[in-house]
């Protein structure tokens, strides 16, 4: 094992303010937890992300939050429509330099200058622009010469169809599924929420200093579980590229060090459920695969959390108001949906040995279950 004090007293801090950082943000961005820790993760592997969901979520105002914690940083926005050109996001070419006879883009304030960036709408691109953003992002390229480009940020409110789409989906390491606030009183503390001010910015240097100690960290502890995510995977017929394997040790050893390890543990693994699937269908299979390879009694936890699922799916046609006997199927339902709240938790509390992370899903997946009997009771029988 690796000592911990392979971090330098300034490294700790640095990994002190981080954290502060993501705190302040969670406390902000509710119901984005994961997203907010996947940045942090993304920013110091730099590695690059793609959130997909709905408009009127927060996926842009979310990023420039979190860039406002660096102001050191270069930082280049867009939002790219099918209208949008090459010049918009690499700058328009030097009239002086065609005069001459070369082409060179005036980049001042555009993407090839800026260290992190966010592109909103990002699969509207056309061809010419996402075949550039390719190079920029896995060469750190742009026409040849060096770029100073750590992150890209890309959001989006549809799954990319196009064969040149779909290339340039998997470039991207993290794939993100961000829905709108669920809780009621989230929504409700979102409404009255003041304009984000951050408490605490972060120098370039210190951010510098702690990316060039992510290899301190070592994975080795945690390669027979990912070879296993992987064979399980590809019995259900999902198989993430090498690529995207060799791309996330990276980000697993960026989760550790924000955790103030230098030693990758099975808890680290969480952060695979964003990275190796591809089609969304695939998300709870992922996740599913992960518990299991890491953690049984967590895997046992997922497969009632699904029968959950299923129960409600059951019961969305009924209607007791129309059908004398829809009222005891709901009845019926809604005990089974008790029964099965009740053994996710008496699975969690007697998991001694489950993961901090894993513990907390499957607190959520409880939670879940607790809330799709309330609404089922509210929606079918006024309750």
């Amino acid at each position: 094992m690796l000592p911990e004090d392979l971090f330098t007293g300034n490294e700790k801090i640095t990994i002190q303010k981080l954290t502060r950082v993501q705190e302040q943000l969670k406390g902000y961005f509710v119901e984005r937890e994961d997203i907010i820790e996947i940045m942090m993760v993304a920013y110091l592997s730099q590695q690059h992300v793609v959130t997909i969901g709905p408009p009127g979520t927060a996926k842009s105002y979310l990023i420039e939050c979190f860039n406002a914690h660096f102001p050191g940083v270069t930082y280049f926005a867009w939002q790219v429509n099918k209208f949008t050109v090459p010049e918009e996001i690499f700058g328009p070419y030097s009239l002086a330099g065609l005069r001459d006879g070369k082409y060179e883009r005036i980049t001042t304030g555009k993407l090839p200058e800026a260290s992190i960036v966010y592109l909103d709408e990002v699969f509207n691109a056309n061809s010419s622009i996402l075949n550039a953003l390719n190079s920029a992002m896995n060469e750190r390229t742009f026409q040849g010469k060096r770029i100073p480009l750590r992150s890209f940020f890309g959001a989006t409110n549809f799954m990319p169809e196009e064969r040149t789409l779909v290339a340039f989906f998997d470039r991207l390491l993290f794939h993100v599924m961000i829905d709108r606030i669920r809780d009621a009183s989230n929504f409700d503390s979102m409404l009255v929420l003041p304009k984000y001010s951050p408490e605490l910015t972060i120098d370039d240097a210190e951010i510098l200093a702690l990316q060039s100690s992510l290899q301190k960290v070592s994975v080795k502890s945690i390669i027979p579980a990912i070879s296993k995510i992987r064979e399980l995977l590809a019995v259900e017929h999902v198989e993430p590229s090498d690529r995207r394997f060799k791309w996330a040790l990276d980000a697993l050893r960026a989760r550790a060090l924000l955790q103030g390890r230098t030693i990758c543990t099975q808890d680290d693994l969480w952060i695979l459920k964003n990275i190796l699937w591809t089609d969304p269908k695939e998300v709870g299979l992922v996740e599913s695969t992960i518990m299991k390879a890491i953690d049984p009694e967590a895997a046992r936890i997922k497969d009632l959390y699904n029968q959950a699922i299923d129960i409600e799916k059951q019961m969305r046609p009924l209607d007791p108001d129309k059908h004398n006997d829809h009222m005891s199927a709901v009845r019926e339902g809604c005990q089974k949906l008790t029964q099965v709240a009740e053994a996710i938790a008496s699975l969690r509390q007697n998991a001694t040995a489950m993961q901090p992370k894993v513990r907390q899903i499957a607190e959520n997946l409880e939670i879940a279950v607790k809330d799709m009997r309330a609404k089922i009771l509210k929606q079918k029988l006024g309750l």
